[in-house]
This record gives C-alpha cells, structure tokens and sequence, in this order.
C-alpha cells in the first residue's frame, strides 16, 4: 500500500551536505584536532607545571572525537566521488543496466545492513565524548585529602559510567550475536526485480528460527533534505527518510531460520536511485515475535530498460 509517512525510527543513509564539503569540513576539523593536539603536548613538556590533572583526561578524549570525526568525513566525501565517478563510467559503459552504476551490487544476493552504520558510530562516539571525561571525578572520589562531602558528589561519576555500560552491553551483545547466528542474508531468485513485478527471495536469519509470527516488510525509502529555523533564527539542514510504499506478509508457521523463500508483488514505481543525494531506495525488513532486533536488507528494484516508470 502506499502510506507517505516519515520513518522516525529510520536513520539517513546520506549526510545534508555533497562530498565536496564533507571532505572539506572534515579536513578543518582534522587539522584542527591536530594542531590543538600538538599544542596540548607543548603545553604538558615545557610548561612549568605542566597540564592540570583535569584537563589530563578531559582534553585527550575531545581532541580524539574531533580528529575521527573529521577523518571519517573526508573518508566519507572521497568514497562518495569515487562512487560517483564510477557510476559515471559504468552508466556509458552499460545504458541498459543502470543498476550496476547505481550501487556494487551483488547479483547473488545480499548480506543484512550493519547495525550501527557510519551514523550509529557517530553516535556512539558522541556519547563516549560526553560520559568518558566525567571519570575525572574518580580523582577526587578517592581522594583521601578531599572532604567527605566533595567525595560524595564526585561518586556522581556513576551515573554515566552506568550509560557507558549499557553501551558497551549492548555492542557486545550485537558481537554475540554475529558469532552465534552469523550475518543473515538474503538470496536474489532473480537480478534485479523490476518494477510492476515480483520480488522473490529466500532468506537465511537463524537467530528467528524456531519463532513464529515473523513478518516481512518491504518498503520504499526517500531521504529529504529539510531546511529548519531555531528560534534564534538560526538555519539548520537536516536529512529525514520517508516512506512512500509499505507492503507486509508473515512467515507461515515456525520460521526456519535458512533458507525461507518470500514473495512480493511490486508495484509500478518508484525506482531505486542509489547514486543520488539524498537517495531512494528499496528495504526489505525481517522481523521476529521475540525481543530479537530486526534485520534489514538493501534490495535491488529498478524499472525495466525502455518502462518509463
């Protein structure tokens, strides 16, 4: 059915800004992160007393945020040029088959979406950024020379070392995970699916086998860039996914857990656009009865060469 709706539990694939600026910014913030970084050493060899203990672990952890953050968008602008560069080529190369210059497909197939992403690792950093440094106050928690009572403030530090725990869990858990179920995967009958067709697959997600009720989701995805104002006046870009074909149906039975074909029938738009930004995409979604996470995969769903969809 189509159901134009915003995905607030979806995160963006794309970045609100091209790969010029992303490798631009990112190389700002590198060099910045460097030069502060050397002369934060400046500072604790030659300085008379040199770095307060403090700043020993509060400045450390910003510089190394600021350096990743700024090597991941220059990784992230030149991969998308060479991914425009190579769709360019293979578009001239192959006019009938837009969907190899589209994204690196593999015609057998495709493995399950990584659950943290480039945006979840951001995340994660962003949050080891703001709860790592406030383990300086184990400094004054064990202190002897404290008072009682500056002791039993700092012991505050439990606080977000319990979210740093929780993070930490649950990276584990997704590592178990892995280990014991492998990666799922999903096997093309057919390459691509073409639009006003059938989707047929088979799927391979041991960690729902034995479950039953496990439902299968298709969907088309839209990013949008939307441009916002804060109440400063302030303008703000952002990416937002938004749904615009949702189509569903459940396993019979127990789920095998390999190997477990499905069928969709597709409707007559719209088409993957990979290359573009923001991008549009197609997203098959398996999902469990139990408390599992679901998994997600890109699937390939063009227009027929010659079908103006």
């Amino acid at each position: 059915m189509d159901s134009e709706t915003p995905l607030e539990t979806h995160g963006p694939r794309s970045l609100p800004f091209g790969p010029g600026f992303a490798i631009a910014f990112g190389a700002l913030l590198t060099g910045s992160g460097l030069a502060l970084a050397f002369a934060v050493s400046l500072v604790a060899l030659f300085a008379p007393k040199g770095l307060p203990r403090d700043h020993r672990w509060l400045i450390p952890p910003a510089l190394a945020f600021l350096i990743l953050i700024g090597l991941g968008l220059v990784r992230s602008g030149l991969m998308d040029r060479r991914r425009a560069a190579r769709g360019a080529e293979l578009a001239a190369r192959h006019p009938d088959q837009p969907w190899f210059a589209d994204w690196h497909w593999d015609p057998q197939g495709a493995l399950a979406e990584s659950v943290l992403g480039a945006i979840g690792v951001f995340m994660m950093l962003f949050i080891l950024l703001v709860m790592v440094p406030f383990n300086v106050l184990w400094l004054y928690a064990l202190d002897p020379h404290q008072d009682d009572k500056t002791r039993a403030l700092a012991l505050m530090v439990l606080i977000p070392d319990f979210f740093i725990y929780l993070l930490i869990r649950g990276v584990t858990s997704l590592l178990k995970d892995r280990v014991r179920f492998g990666r799922p995967r999903l096997q093309f009958e057919l390459f691509p699916f073409f639009l006003g067709e059938t989707l047929e697959a088979r799927v391979t997600a041991k960690m729902f086998a034995g479950q039953e009720k496990v439902v299968a989701t298709l969907r088309c995805i839209e990013e949008r860039t939307m441009i916002g104002h804060s109440r400063g006046g302030r303008r703000s870009v952002s990416v937002r996914p938004y749904q615009l074909y949702l189509a569903r149906q459940a396993f019979p039975g127990t789920f095998a857990g390999a190997d477990v074909p499905l069928r969709f029938d597709l409707p007559g738009q719209p088409p993957t656009e990979l290359l573009r930004h923001p991008p549009r995409y197609w997203e098959l979604e398996i999902a469990g009865s139990a408390a599992t996470r679901a998994v997600r995969f890109t699937v390939p769903v063009y227009a027929r060469p010659g079908v103006v969809p």
